[in-house]
C-alpha cells in the first residue's frame, strides 16, 4: 500500500440505513435550546478571563451573523529553544489565536456538548 492509497481522498458512500438511524437523533425541544440565542450567562461561564470585555463581539457573531473573519488570523511565532538558536530545529513554534475565536468555538461547543453524551 502506497503513500497515495492512505491519503487520497475517496467518495464517501452513504446508506440508508445511517442517515436513518441519525434522522431522529435531535428531537424538537433540543433543536429549540440549540437554535436559541447565546446569553451572556453562557459567554461568561467558559471561565476565561477577558470575556467581560470579550462578550459582546462574540455575542455578534453568535446571535447576529456578525463577520468573525477580522478576529480568525494565528500568527505563528518561533520560540528559541535554547540560549544560542542557529538551526531551525532550536526553535519551538507556536500558534497565536485571538482569544474571540476561542470564546465563539468555546461558547458553540459547550452547548453542543450538552446532548452528545
Amino acid at each position: 500500500m502506497g503513500f497515495r492509497d492512505i491519503f487520497s481522498a475517496s467518495k464517501t458512500k452513504y446508506s440508508k440505513d445511517i442517515m436513518n438511524s441519525v434522522k431522529d437523533r435531535i428531537t424538537p425541544d433540543m433543536r429549540q435550546i440549540l437554535e436559541a440565542s447565546f446569553t451572556e450567562s453562557e459567554v461568561q461561564g467558559i471561565g476565561v478571563s477577558l470575556v467581560k470585555i470579550s462578550s459582546n463581539p462574540s455575542l455578534n457573531i453568535l446571535n447576529h451573523n456578525a463577520d468573525p473573519s477580522i478576529y480568525n488570523h494565528i500568527h505563528i511565532c518561533l520560540i528559541p529553544k535554547n540560549n544560542d538558536p542557529i538551526n531551525p530545529k532550536d526553535y519551538r513554534p507556536i500558534s497565536l489565536c485571538n482569544v474571540m475565536i476561542k470564546i465563539v468555538t468555546k461558547t458553540i461547543a459547550n452547548r453542543i456538548k450538552k446532548y452528545s453524551q
